[in-house]
């Protein structure tokens, strides 16, 4: 069954204007819905795709309800969902690494208005650094209440809020973090999601969520850690020529040269229509020659 958006009834409590909410059980992402005309009892989380049933909220009064007349079989994830085309389909591959200091306001802003807090407290909190809902979980009462646009009664009802929707993210191990791929937004290099740049462009990632011991473990491994990763990931895909690539682009910025140039030979034999890996390679040699 379709549910239309503008055929939803108006917020009980104060007769505002009410849209989806998606609570991601997988992985714990907040999305309001306000431009989709149409859903089925699932919907897709923008950002894993994982299928989750989704309450209504109140654009005005910030009141959360379930939907009317959703059946009881439709409570959980199991069923398939019925993704609308203003979504999008979710595409497949690995997933990217957020820019050192870009923020999606729209979307953070938008799980603060759920946690209670006004557009110009969410602000703030983006602005000092809380621009991802698991730094804001993660951080305590008395850090939030010092920002002073957002003060201690605001800091106190946000943290309430966090327990009362139930954020918990799922635990990751070291070896489960080591083994995830993703890639640069920019230039599409894969990379990993402990290494603070990327070995193509250079650009500056922002920090993902891990525990702080894990974060401190793969900092003082250094470069080592990022070569065990590309390792790891060729001996499941050894005829991945993105990995190849990228594993030659870090030897290279190591000083291993011959060790780099076999990486990108092994990418180029995997894809040899592929410019970017032609030119690496064309100038690593180069550059290998030129030594004294």
């Amino acid at each position: 069954m379709t549910v239309r958006v503008d055929d939803l009834p108006p917020c009980s409590a104060c007769g505002g204007k009410v849209f989806p909410l998606v609570l991601c059980e997988s992985c714990g992402s907040v999305t309001i819905f306000r431009d989709v005309r149409s859903l089925g009892w699932t919907a897709p989380c923008p950002e894993c795709g994982t299928p989750n049933s989704w309450e209504l909220i109140c654009d005005q009064c910030r009141t959360q309800f379930p939907p009317p007349g959703r059946p009881e079989s439709q409570l959980t994830k199991s069923p398939p969902a019925q993704t609308p085309v203003e979504i999008g389909a979710v595409p497949v591959g690995r997933p990217r690494r957020r820019i050192k200091g870009e923020v999606d306001s729209r979307a953070l802003t938008d799980l603060l208005s759920v946690l209670g807090l006004d557009a110009s407290r969410a602000r703030a909190l983006i602005d000092r650094g809380y621009d991802a809902p698991w730094k804001i979980a993660r951080a305590k009462e008395d850090q939030l209440a010092r920002i002073p646009e957002v003060g201690p009664i605001a800091a106190r009802k946000m943290v309430a809020s966090f327990h009362l929707l139930n954020y918990a993210p799922p635990k990751q191990t070291k070896e489960s973090i080591a083994q995830a791929e993703y890639e640069c937004p920019l230039c599409q290099c894969v990379t990993s999601a402990f290494s603070s740049t990327c070995v193509e462009c250079g650009a500056p990632f922002d920090e993902e969520e891990m525990e702080e011991d894990i974060r401190h473990a793969f900092a003082g491994e250094g470069p080592a850690a990022l070569r065990l990763f590309y390792d790891g990931c060729l001996a499941e895909k050894p005829d991945d020529a993105e990995l190849w690539y990228a594993r030659g682009l870090l030897l290279e910025s190591l000083g291993q040269s011959d060790e780099a140039i076999a990486s990108l030979e092994r990418a180029s034999s995997k894809a040899p229509d592929s410019k970017k890996i032609k030119v690496a390679k064309l100038r690593l040699q180069a550059k290998h020659l030129q030594r004294p």
